[in-house]
């Protein structure tokens, strides 16, 4: 798994300029179609952010979200970036499915990790970046079992990137 920044290939990142509007309107209705309160499409009031299902976050992180508890004053709200779009890209280079699977299951896996994410509590007196640890450690080991209705390969690869992450089996 590689850290730290990492901005997609030109053509993944032209071609989710082109496509903006249209990948916002396929996003906000997959998230719709998997559940997800209409409330909760997009990050609403974080600076620097399109409030929509499919946002330019500054370097790519496939996806992102606000957890109130964690982000005292903000509302819960999930969001993909065009790091959804880059089946090489490098934070995913450990889970197969994630290249050989289709756009769709990258997206549905990806709304599952950042729904979880959104709404799980943190345990009490945890906070800042413990918080944020725990929430993205407890949705990589929630995810593969989420009753969401996702693909099978997406589910697949949320099962990949739990044993990648060494979190469950």
């Amino acid at each position: 798994m590689v850290s730290g920044l990492y901005q997609s290939p030109t053509r993944v990142i032209e071609f989710s300029k082109r496509y903006y509007d249209d990948l916002n309107i396929v996003i906000g209705n997959r998230m719709r179609n998997l559940g997800v309160p209409e409330i909760m499409i997009g990050i609403q009031g974080y600076p620097g952010l399109d409030e929509r299902a499919f946002t330019r976050f500054p370097m790519t992180q496939i996806g992102g979200n606000i957890n109130p508890t964690v982000m005292s004053g903000m509302r819960c709200g999930i969001a993909l970036d065009h790091g959804v779009l880059d089946a090489s890209h490098p934070r995913m280079s450990q889970i197969p499915t994630w290249s050989a699977g289709s756009l769709r299951d990258r997206i549905d896996s990806a709304i599952v990790h950042e729904f979880i994410e959104a709404t799980l509590v943190p345990p009490s007196g945890m906070i800042g970046l413990a918080a944020v640890d725990w929430l993205h450690r407890e949705a990589v080991q929630r995810a593969p079992d989420y009753i969401m209705p996702i693909t099978s390969r997406a589910r697949r690869i949320l099962q990949e990137y739990r044993q990648a992450l060494r979190l469950g089996p």
